[in-house]
């Protein structure tokens, strides 16, 4: 549901995250419609808040379902899926599998990341 904006229209855009949990907190999703602007929201900005299960997420997920809101996509979000299936970290697997970080690794005291990976 990706549209071109062109420069004469005005057009509600999403691109951040914070305004838009705050207004999923406070239940004022719509007030975001109020202008009768299109509204836009940036992809990465999508998936940020919604790829956990949160009373937030449920209620964003579900505005932007219910208002057809557009999706504008973005490089930015491409390269985090590509660095994703590419490079999946084991801080994000062991989140993902829900076992202990240290089952990944021997963790070394004052070892960063990067030195840990190298020992791989």
């Amino acid at each position: 549901m990706t549209d071109a904006v062109s420069n004469s229209t005005p057009v509600v855009l999403l691109p951040d995250a914070g305004p838009l949990i705050t207004l999923a907190y406070g239940q004022a999703l719509d007030l975001l419609l109020k202008p009768n602007w299109p509204v836009r929201i940036v992809d990465m900005v999508l998936h940020e808040v919604t790829r956990y299960s949160t009373p937030s997420s449920e209620a964003i997920h579900d505005w932007v379902e219910a208002n057809r809101v557009s999706i504008m996509t973005t490089r930015t979000y491409h390269h985090y899926q590509a660095a994703k299936r590419v490079f999946l970290s084991p801080i994000t697997a062991a989140r993902s599998a829900r076992v202990p970080f240290s089952s990944f690794w021997k963790v070394k005291a004052g070892s960063t990341p990067q030195q840990r990976l190298k020992g791989r």
